[in-house]
């Protein structure tokens, strides 16, 4: 549950007070509680913006480079990030106070079973842990089945028709056309669009996904439309390479290995690749 949601505090409060059974003792609250409530902290901005901890988030956290993390964090209002350093900090203050006045809460345990119980009924505050980790089981899982299929291909008898000599797809970042002049916006941003000629404009597109590494996924491979499930062995650069064209990915994302995000997979089956940052930080700005 992000912190902009209506319940803002409704969750994280409960799984504070959930990990405060552990802190009296010294290994449990330096092994399990405070650095359960870093993760929180850390983790309370993006849950801010795009709710709760999923496989979409994380993959895009993963894409990411310095420059549009930077933009990212600079959005988030200085009210979240003030809220999510109380989480480790009043775990300290806890651990401490709890030594000074020897607070024993596992010494009543009628208190603790009801407590914990009552906890987990109703506001589950352990799902923001399992949530977590069953997304970072997704993320492997999907990035294995990457790994399994990406490198080979199942096009057969492409044939190439007589068309244009050269093909150019430029790919950008998702956004929503309402935020656009040249689809309506209030705004004048788009002013190379709105004054050149001989271009067309395509309305009524729907995009492969909601983020920009999945919505690129599925629109450069040939999966499951329904399931929006997508098929690494049909990808586009491959339909190209049997054809007989010869194809080039020039990226100014960040690249750190083969397997950053099936993005980058696809685009390393090109037969020429060139990605101009570097351990996701632009070593020069083109």
């Amino acid at each position: 549950m992000g912190l902009n949601s209506p319940h803002k505090f409704f969750n994280i409060v409960p799984v504070f007070i959930f990990l405060c059974f552990f802190i009296p003792e010294k290994i449990t609250f330096w092994c399990v509680v405070f650095p359960l409530s870093v993760l929180i902290c850390l983790f309370s901005p993006v849950s801010y913006v795009y709710g709760n901890i999923d496989y979409q988030v994380l993959i895009s956290i993963i894409a990411t480079n310095v420059d549009e993390a930077s933009e990212f964090l600079l959005q988030v209002p200085i009210k979240v990030y003030l809220k999510s350093v109380l989480v480790p900090a009043l775990a300290l203050l806890s651990y401490f106070v709890s030594k000074k006045i020897v607070i024993r809460p596992w010494n009543k345990k009628a208190l603790v079973f009801i407590s914990v119980g009552v906890l987990t009924v109703c506001v589950k505050p352990t799902d923001f842990f399992y949530n977590f980790f069953s997304v970072y089981k997704e993320t492997n899982n999907n990035l294995d089945e990457l790994k399994k299929y990406v490198n080979s291909s199942s096009w057969t008898n492409v044939v190439l028709d007589e068309g244009e000599k050269d093909y150019v797809i430029i790919l950008g970042e998702s956004a929503r056309k309402d935020y656009f002049h040249l689809y309506g916006y209030p705004i004048a941003n788009t002013p190379f669009l709105d004054k050149v000629s001989g271009i067309s404009v395509v309305d009524g597109f729907t995009s492969g996904g909601v983020y920009t590494v999945g919505s690129l996924t599925n629109m450069l491979t040939d999966g499951e439309k329904i399931a929006w499930k997508p098929r690494y062995d049909r990808n586009l650069i491959d339909l190209a390479n049997s054809a007989g064209i010869k194809t080039y990915w020039l990226s100014n994302q960040g690249y750190i290995g083969v397997f950053d995000t099936p993005v980058t997979a696809i685009a390393n089956r090109a037969q020429e690749k060139i990605f101009l940052c570097k351990q996701k930080k632009c070593i020069e700005k083109y």
